[in-house]
């Protein structure tokens, strides 16, 4: 497992941006997984993923892999999917968030 920390602000970036950390705890590892962007927005990914609501009326949820974003939408319930974003959604969506 690999955790990711921001390179500006060195909070926890999206998975495979900034700086690396080896054998991170399961709590820094899921910092990583469970966001397009960091706090400072410098580290963001090309395109991450989003839950929502099934009538896409709220994000749930941002994650970094797809996996992570699937187990999200199913611990949310049957009325919840997950969607990749594109490299714009993914930018517009962490100047929000």
């Amino acid at each position: 497992m690999t955790g990711y920390t921001c390179k500006s602000c060195g909070g926890p970036s999206p998975i495979g941006v900034g700086y690396a950390i080896t054998n991170p705890t399961q709590e820094d590892q899921h910092a990583s997984e469970d966001r397009i962007a960091c706090d400072c927005g410098h580290s963001i990914t090309a395109a991450g993923w989003a839950v929502f609501n099934v009538a896409v009326t709220q994000i749930l949820g941002l994650y970094s892999t797809e996996d992570r974003a699937t187990e999200a939408a199913r611990e949310f319930g049957s009325c919840s999917f997950a969607y990749r974003l594109s490299a714009d959604e993914a930018a517009r969506i962490s100047q929000t968030h």
